[in-house]
């Protein structure tokens, strides 16, 4: 099976540990499974987080997939996601831009702009990605 991307921007791994209902993780046995699911945009995955209102979702990790003309390589780059801050481009009008930062602290914008990541205004943290419960590698 192949999947094409159609747009390249980036995209988002999440994995999850989920409870069946009823179940405990405090407790020695309970149902769960994992599920790795490939999100397209960071407001997919905030949806996401905040549909689990139950409890019975472990978020393991978020990672974000970048193009290479967003990491400065010839390819795609995965890296564990960190945050999303809400920056702004000062030519723009206050337009919101977002600013992806990684836990490594490589920073990303998918702004088609010439602007260096370095000369966007800081605004709030839109996002702040649960705390790695496993290490992806």
């Amino acid at each position: 099976m192949a999947i094409e991307l159609g747009l390249s921007r980036p995209w988002f791994i999440v994995s999850v540990e989920e409870m069946e209902a009823g179940s405990s993780a405090e407790s020695e046995e309970y149902l769960s499974f994992k599920r790795t699911m490939l999100v397209d945009s960071i407001a997919s995955v905030e949806q996401l987080i905040r549909s689990d209102t139950n409890g019975l979702v472990k978020f393991e990790y978020v990672q974000i997939c970048t193009p290479g003309y967003m990491n400065g390589t010839n390819g795609w780059r995965v890296e564990i996601l960190d945050s999303v801050h809400e920056a702004h481009h000062p030519d723009f009008g206050g337009h919101a831009i977002d600013l992806f930062v990684t836990s490594e602290g490589h920073k990303y914008t998918h702004c088609m702009t010439e602007l260096p990541i370095a000369e966007l205004l800081p605004g709030e943290i839109r996002f702040k990605a649960p705390r790695p419960l496993v290490d992806p590698s």
